[in-house]
Formats: structure tokens, C-alpha cells, sequence
């Protein structure tokens, strides 16, 4: 997860784009995208994923199929979509999310339902 997060931190820069003005845009507290960047907020999101037994079961099954050779890659793909439409359903990622972007609290998002 950190190359991702370095990747995107270095596409910022080659954009010319401050993580200022990137947390501006995307209607971000300051210290978001730094602290996504530095994986502070992937913390958070590993620790309310790891309290949902159902998220936690669908990863432990998947990534039991994938040792065993049992998964087609679709299948694998299939069965990673579930896990984060089940994450939506239950709304884990919602309060991970209503924290950090400040335009989502008054708005009537309807992504994760």
C-alpha cells in the first residue's frame, strides 16, 4: 500500500500540485492527505475492517483459495469486489470517510448504498 501512496504523493508533484491544494479540492481537513500519503488513515481503515468478522472471514477465505491454487482470477477478482461491497453495505467505510471529508457530512452521499 505505500508505493500506491508514494506513487500518488510523486503524480501530485510531477501535476504540480501541493498537497494543499489537493486537500483543498477534494474538500479535505489539512492533515488528510498527508496523513493518507504517510498510510496514518490506512491504519484506521485496517483497524475498522479488522472488527467486522464477516469483511474479516471473506479475506480470510479468499486469501486461503488463492494459497490453495482453488481461484480462477476472476473469481479472485469477483470475491475481492464482494468484500468491498459488503465494507459498503455495513456502512465501515462510511465512518472512516464522514471523519475526513468534511463536504460528505452535510451531503446526502449515496455511494455505499
Amino acid at each position: 500500500m505505500n508505493e500506491l501512496l508514494s506513487f500518488f504523493d510523486e503524480s501530485l508533484d510531477t501535476q504540480g500540485l501541493r498537497k494543499i491544494d489537493a486537500t483543498s479540492r477534494m474538500a479535505l481537513f489539512q492533515g488528510a492527505v498527508t496523513h493518507y500519503l504517510n498510510g496514518v488513515r490506512v491504519a484506521v481503515l485496517e483497524e475498522e475492517i479488522s472488527q467486522d468478522e464477516d469483511v474479516m472471514f471473506m479475506i480470510s477465505k479468499l486469501s486461503e483459495d488463492l494459497a490453495n491454487a482453488d481461484l480462477s482470477m476472476v473469481a479472485a477478482i469477483n470475491r475481492l469486489c464482494r468484500v468491498c461491497s459488503l465494507m459498503r453495505s455495513e456502512e465501515s467505510l462510511c465512518d472512516v470517510h464522514m471523519k475526513d471529508f468534511k463536504s460528505l457530512r452535510n451531503s446526502e452521499c449515496t455511494l455505499c448504498e
